[in-house]
């Protein structure tokens, strides 16, 4: 891994981006985690076009084992969030071209 983006460095590379100022892209970005946030809190997906998409599953309930005591215990049902990126992210973070539609056999 070559380093990790936290907060304050996506604003500053999305405010340079955009052309905008660093408080106004911390506002954005912040906004846009809260609606994403409340979306997912309320079960629904989040679909954001050539990234991907966020969704919550249900993971079913289990046995499992106390790992102090080896002893069985039941865990219960709960809810998971999952991330499936888009064909266009993972083409880029494997470094493919993009791919082209193209008008064969179309005059």
């Amino acid at each position: 891994m070559t380093g990790v983006l936290n907060r304050v460095k996506v604003a500053q590379k999305t405010a340079v981006k955009a052309d905008i100022s660093r408080e106004e892209a911390e506002k954005i970005i912040k906004a846009a985690f809260e609606v994403i946030s409340d979306a997912l809190s309320e079960k629904n997906a989040v679909t954001i076009v050539g990234f991907g998409k966020f969704s919550i599953k249900k993971r079913k309930g289990r046995m499992g084992r106390d790992p102090n005591t080896g002893e069985p215990l039941k865990l219960p049902e709960s809810d998971s969030l999952n991330f499936n990126p888009s064909v266009q992210l993972r083409r880029r973070i494997q470094g493919k071209p993009k791919r082209y539609t193209t008008t064969k056999g179309k005059k």
